[in-house]
């Protein structure tokens, strides 16, 4: 490749020039021209790898789209159909000649979609034959993880790649550079020519590098809109051309991206009002099976045979057991659509620990647990009482639920700061530092076999960790497993 604004320097410095001239003349032709092409080859080179990369990640996000569209009640996909799209583009990455994305970075996507794959397939198969309940129950048992990991490692992988386009940036500035060590040379040597040059090459060579350079940067930035004007039809004019054709690909796959998340964000506000309104319809009907429950306990009890007492027990036991499923239903879309309401007002702490022990006492003695509190601090807080009450009570109900018969639960109170902090401690088998973070997001559960031997929903302390976040404190736990847990949370004194 030659530039057609050297060549006009090269003519000009052989009229005026002596043999030395000529020499540095010659050399700065031959480093910018070599210096073009490397640099032709890397940009060609950095716009597969990137939108391969990209082409990859959207090709996910439908998988997990079409996946949760299935959860949701969308037309099952055809097992040929549900990972179509993204083998498609894998191949195409893997057997790109231009592409060389990070081996390893490449062996953990292929695992992981591989792991991903198998819960779409065993979903899609629940799905197909109407088991909808375990199909949910594999999606929030590993499946939901599983596609965390994928996408995260499809975000690196695309993160790499653009880490190659800015290694190119790097090169664009080690070229002008060079370009500037050239005309500084020359012009030392004749300044008259040098001065002429020096204006020609800054026209010609360096401004369109550095629209370029710019341009480059303000990609890397996340300005994938960014266009660079073709100003002359030679090399650059190229390089300009190509650059536009790749950031246009990049915004189009950006866009896909945009558009698929706002598509799984309506799916989540269409599940938060359905689970809203299904909740509130839930209601009505349980308050009248509670009630005449109530009402034949009452005014029949007594006649009934013992057979019918047991199940009017087993009734009025349900029906509250799905009373309170229905309120954390009703709790979470509150939070999740943001009209959870509080009404904080100046509480005794001690009497707020009193009343919670007091109302699961029975539970404690009928396992045969100890439950007791120090309160090593009693303040007045500002905090709604019932709301509190609800994070007190689902933390103590989860303490005597895992610790085995024959061990203790103790609520702490003491000063941190400027702040309360409670404790609920006990002598359970503990958890693992790797499984805390999981702890607190909704429907998520560590062992769901015992978990379901124990009752639970999985949102309790994902109602917990929005309640105590509404009073402008924070929660979290101390675990050592086998030697029990303390979950704590903190409350602003002011």
């Amino acid at each position: 490749m030659r530039l057609r604004s050297t060549r006009y320097l090269i003519g000009l410095a052989h009229v005026v020039q002596v043999g030395l001239l000529l020499a540095l003349a010659g050399f700065s032709y031959w480093g910018i021209g070599h210096m073009s092409r490397t640099e032709d080859h890397e940009f060609y080179e950095s716009i597969a790898q990137i939108e391969a990369a990209s082409q990859l990640e959207i090709a996910a996000e439908r998988v997990v789209i079409r996946v949760r569209g299935m959860l949701l009640g969308a037309p099952i996909v055809p097992a040929d159909q549900l990972f179509k799209d993204y083998d498609a583009a894998l191949e195409r990455l893997t057997h790109n000649p231009q592409a060389h994305p990070d081996p390893r970075l490449l062996a953990e996507i292929h695992a992981l979609g591989q792991e991903y794959r198998a819960y779409a397939t065993r979903i899609r198969e629940l799905m197909q034959a109407g088991r909808r309940d375990e199909a949910v129950a594999v999606f929030n048992g590993g499946g939901f993880l599983a596609r965390n990991h994928w996408i995260d490692r499809l975000e690196a992988l695309l993160d790499f790649e653009r880490g190659e386009a800015n290694r190119y940036h790097d090169q664009v500035n080690a070229t002008e550079d060079l370009v500037k060590g050239v005309v500084s040379s020359v012009a030392l040597l004749a300044i008259p020519l040098g001065l002429l040059m020096a204006a020609m090459i800054s026209r010609r060579v360096v401004a369109p590098l550095r629209v370029l350079e710019g341009a480059v940067h303000e990609m890397a930035g996340g300005r994938f809109e960014v266009r660079v004007p073709a100003l002359y039809d030679d090399e650059f004019g190229r390089v300009a051309t190509g650059f536009n054709l790749m950031a246009s690909r990049v915004e189009e796959a950006v866009t896909s991206l945009e558009n698929a998340n706002e598509a799984l964000v309506a799916l989540d506000i269409s599940k938060d009002e359905f689970l809203s309104v299904a909740s509130h319809e839930l209601k009505t009907p349980l308050s009248a099976i509670k009630g005449f429950a109530s009402l034949l306990e009452s005014q029949h009890g007594q006649v009934l045979p013992p057979d019918g007492r047991t199940y009017l027990a087993n009734i009025g036991q349900a029906a509250d057991r799905l009373a309170r499923l229905v309120n954390d239903l009703l709790d979470l879309t509150s939070i999740r659509l943001g009209k959870l309401a509080l009404a904080p007002q100046a509480c005794d702490v001690g009497l707020l620990v009193e009343d919670v022990l007091e109302s699961m006492g029975p539970l404690a003695l009928a396992r045969g647990i100890t439950l007791a509190a120090d309160l090593q601090a009693r303040p007045t807080v500002a905090l709604d009482y019932d709301r509190m009450g609800q994070v007190l009570t689902n933390l103590v109900g989860n303490a005597i639920k895992f610790t085995p018969p024959g061990g203790r639960v103790d609520v702490v109170t003491s000063r941190d700061g400027a702040g309360l902090r409670m404790e609920v401690r006990d002598t359970g088998p503990g958890i693992p530092a790797q499984d805390f973070s999981r702890l607190f997001r909704p429907f998520s559960q560590l062992d769901m076999g015992s978990t379901r031997a124990a009752g639970g929903t999985g949102l309790g302390l994902a109602i917990s960790k929005a309640l105590v976040e509404g009073h402008h404190g924070t929660i979290g736990l101390t675990s050592t497993p086998g030697a029990g847990s303390t979950f704590w949370f903190t409350l602003p004194l002011a």
